[in-house]
């Protein structure tokens, strides 16, 4: 059960804050599994039935070695003198949690293990490990510190790898996933589902916060209220009033839960971000009201396997809208029917049209687009992407550049458009419109020349008869069953309705 207490620790923490660089410790960066990499591998554990299990190291850094270059000492702990602790003091020759390079020097001692056992590390995901035979089997380990996700073909694979690393480290065994990184997972083996939710968390910051007397709401954000720098207090009463409220602890809460499992969020979380140096009341009360939204969906879950649809993108970016006239980006990747990936995000730059800005969300989305199939080829021994691009003129920033080298075709819908505005009661309803074929085909019958395996269908969206739908079906299919083998990525082209 969440929130209850399993077991006592004490231990031995080290002062890494007196450590001097160049002196006491080198290199300190130490990869971690992303969370979209967790998402993707528990979408391709469901769908292919295989089995999910997580574990965690006992005392990680107490497992990785110092090398003979990082001479460290340490005063002797009260109550286990040896000699006179004025005159002897101790060199450290194993990893201490507190330690500036200690998730480093863990890391490296992990990987060598784990090579050692056959593994073999992808370059996407530098946390993420697979052992493939020439059969098709394969184990497949996502590690995040101490925690691990692992997977494979078959049950057996799985238990005689935890075996062989227990064997060189101690670790414990937790079973079927249940838990990964605070994220309840729940598996229906018969209807081949598998949801992530975060209702656990939510209630705990409900109640850090002392907003469990909240009214439910049924949207994140209020359309009919912008925020605005202007909204930030300017007096010093005002100031001094608004330093009581735990504003930035409130907002890092809500990041935490708009990263693992809440897209919906997103966009909010992101607007009152932008006002962490100096919020206002106005600022102060759309975090309320997105907890409020918290607590109505607290109960909701990113479910993967409701439908079998292979991996899909939506890009979409907003006009500008905001008092800092830079448009958001915004894209959500989808497999089975659950987000794997998604992101909101302010541009760097400040775009004159928005077609411009359509160019700069793309570039986004199609990078991510070229990491997530990466990641893909390297777990599933896939052939190298092949995608189509829309030629299309430009004299803009090398983001367009990047797009066309990237070769992605890309669309939009209101599904993605909840990551770059305030959401609609309504922006998920498709209106159907008459809008002949004939029009795009005219429009970019030159560009069809360049487009490879593509089928072009009009999706028009309520109030938006611009809209179309591309699908680029790729050269390179997975080998086996538990293939995504089309690639969707979306964007809207605003002058095809002249």
């Amino acid at each position: 059960m969440a929130g209850e207490i399993e077991k006592y620790k004490a231990r031995l923490v080290a002062r890494g804050f007196t450590q001097i660089y160049g002196i006491d410790y080198y290199e300190t960066y130490a990869p971690v599994a992303r969370f979209t990499s967790f998402r993707l591998l528990i979408a391709m554990a469901n769908r292919n039935g295989w089995p999910l299990d997580t574990f965690d190291f006992d005392s990680a850094y107490l497992n990785s070695v110092l090398s003979d270059e990082e001479e460290i000492y340490l005063e002797q702990p009260k109550g286990y003198p040896k000699g006179d602790p004025k005159k002897y003091v101790l060199r450290l020759r194993k990893a201490l949690y507190g330690l500036k390079q200690g998730a480093r020097s863990w890391y490296e001692t992990l990987r060598e293990a784990l090579q050692a056992l056959g593994f073999r590390q992808t370059e996407a995901d530098h946390a993420v490990f697979v052992k493939m035979w020439n059969d098709g089997r394969r184990v497949i380990l996502g590690v995040h510190v101490n925690d691990c996700l692992s997977t494979g073909t078959n049950q057996k694979l799985v238990d005689e790898f935890k075996k062989r690393i227990n064997g060189k480290y101690p670790m414990t065994d937790l079973g079927p996933c249940r838990w990964l990184l605070g994220v309840k997972v729940e598996r229906d083996l018969e209807k081949r589902t598998i949801s992530l939710s975060q209702h656990a968390y939510i209630d705990s910051i409900l109640a850090r916060f002392n907003f469990d007397d909240l009214k439910p709401v049924s949207m994140p954000m209020d359309r009919s209220a912008p925020l605005s720098k202007s909204q930030s207090p300017s007096k010093l009463n005002e100031i001094a009033k608004m330093k009581n409220v735990p504003y930035r602890e409130a907002v890092g809460s809500l990041m935490y839960v708009s990263m693992e499992t809440s897209p919906d969020i997103t966009f909010a979380v992101s607007t009152v971000a932008q006002f962490l140096e100096n919020p206002g009341p106005a600022h102060w009360d759309t975090v309320k009201h997105i907890f409020r939204y918290l607590k109505g969906t607290r109960d909701m879950r990113l479910v993967y396997g409701d439908e079998e649809k292979d991996l899909q993108g939506y890009v979409d970016a907003d006009g500008a809208s905001q008092d800092h006239r830079r448009a958001i980006s915004g894209y959500v990747f989808m497999v089975d029917g659950g987000a794997v990936s998604w992101m909101s995000k302010k541009q760097e730059i400040i775009t004159l049209s928005t077609t411009e800005a359509e160019y700069v969300a793309a570039t986004h989305a199609a990078k991510e687009a070229v990491w997530l199939h990466r990641l893909f080829g390297e777990l599933s021994q896939i052939l190298p992407l092949c995608m189509a691009t829309i030629n299309r003129q430009s004299h803009w920033q090398p983001e367009v550049n990047t797009m066309r080298e990237r070769s992605t075709l890309t669309y939009d819908t209101t599904l993605s458009g909840t990551l770059s505005r305030p959401a609609a009661s309504n922006s998920f309803t498709v209106q159907p419109t008459n809008i002949p074929w004939i029009r795009l085909r005219k429009h970019y019958q030159a560009s069809r020349r360049s487009i490879l395996h593509a089928r072009w269908d009009s999706v028009p969206l309520e109030e938006e008869c611009w809209n179309f739908k591309v699908t680029l079906s790729l050269h390179a299919l997975f080998p086996y069953r538990g293939a995504f083998p089309c690639a969707c990525l979306f964007i809207r082209f605003p002058t095809i309705c002249t």
